[in-house]
């Protein structure tokens, strides 16, 4: 087992074709709904926590699985609570953040939303070790939930691969490239 730190909330662990049988896994096989794939992934992130300090139980986890071409994987582990957003001093706010494939799509997405009156803020990254791109939009203060799961359900018919409501954010500025504010 390999493991590199790429930033303070991202962690990739490469898996030999070795480290697989020995954790009785396969590529084709993996299915996180399988206790026994959660009970091995939960002994492997652990092992990584003890190597390299990675703080895997710090909030949400983004668990992203690459087989690889000896039979082997790389795994990624991301820390969603720190993968996009602005830091604004004392600025408690909602903000639903949603992921894209294409910068075409994120901006189309942008440009629909952009006048909903219950979004203070819409921001647009890209995410320079991917090419993922991300739309955050800011929530007024005392934004209603069911107003949280128009707007997710919104940025998912428009494209969205992943969408998630978060409280707490931070934004490194050496992966994430930002692009507009609307």
């Amino acid at each position: 087992m390999e493991l590199l730190i790429i930033s303070d909330c991202k962690l990739k662990i490469i898996l030999s074709k070795g480290d697989m049988e020995s954790y009785n896994l396969t590529a084709e096989a993996l299915d996180y709904s399988l206790k026994n794939t959660r009970q091995t992934f939960d002994e492997i992130f652990e092992l990584a926590k003890r190597k390299t300090g990675f703080e895997i139980k710090k909030g949400r986890l983004f668990v992203q699985v690459y087989p690889s071409v000896d039979g082997g994987c790389e795994i990624y582990l991301t820390r969603l609570e720190e993968i996009c957003g602005l830091v604004e001093d004392g600025y408690a706010s909602t903000h639903v953040v949603s992921v894209y494939s294409s910068k075409d799509i994120a901006e189309n997405s942008v440009d629909r939303i952009k006048h909903n009156s219950s979004i203070d803020r819409i921001d647009l990254y890209k995410d320079n070790y991917n090419g993922t791109y991300f739309v955050t939009a800011r929530l007024k203060k005392n934004t209603a939930e069911d107003i949280c799961g128009y707007i997710r359900a919104y940025f998912f018919e428009s494209g969205a691969n992943r969408c998630m409501t978060l409280k707490k954010q931070s934004f490194s500025k050496e992966r994430y490239e930002h692009i507009k504010t609307v």
